[in-house]
């Protein structure tokens, strides 16, 4: 409950900190705080391994639950880039981890008080599954959609599905809060 009170007074400083001000000058950016969790499937062609009674748990399916924080910055035809930063914890497993850190470029679709988004994330993905086992470290790229609704002039809801694809594959499900620099009505650079 600590992290969570934390959280929603960060947030919350950072929404009566924007300005309110309908500048043209403001640049438009969006800075989000999201909750995810990631589904890791079983690597495929661990059959000998179990057979040996070695017991690997980086190849067995695991969950992990992670907090994200996201800054963009709009650009016109509707397209955005940012950066994404990622920590949390794997669910199986004492003293296991799970760092990311993202480059990010989409498209949105706005309608009404919703918009639609496509993006690519790519980056970089440590994951230690607990005390004794190396840390596993891989470059992802990851394509997600995205939603989200306005809450007021300058706040939004959304949600996230993404899946990273290779010899293992990765799902991603979140949600997040977002805060605008520009007003509802008015981020369209």
């Amino acid at each position: 409950m600590g992290r969570t009170a934390i959280c929603v007074v960060f947030l919350g400083g950072l929404t009566s900190s924007v300005a309110v001000a309908d500048n043209k000058d403001e640049p438009p950016i969006h800075f989000e705080l999201g909750l995810n969790t990631r589904h890791f499937t079983a690597v495929e062609g661990t059959e000998g391994t179990a057979f040996r009674g070695e017991n690997d748990p980086s190849t067995e399916a695991n969950t992990a639950v992670s907090l994200g924080l996201r800054f963009t910055r709009w650009f016109p035809r509707n397209l955005y880039a940012g950066i994404e930063g990622e920590i949390g914890k794997l669910d199986a497993f004492d003293h296991s981890n799970l760092a990311a850190a993202y480059g990010l470029f989409g498209a949105r679709h706005s309608m009404s008080f919703a918009s639609l988004y496509v993006e690519m994330a790519a980056g970089q993905r440590s994951v230690r599954f607990g005390n004794g086992f190396e840390e596993e470290r891989k470059l992802v790229a990851e394509p997600r959609v995205r939603g989200e609704m306005w809450l007021g002039p300058r706040v939004t809801l959304g949600a996230a599905l993404g899946m990273t694809l290779g010899t293992r594959d990765v799902w991603m499900a979140g949600v997040y809060l977002g805060v605008h620099s520009l007003v509802w009505g008015k981020s369209q650079p």
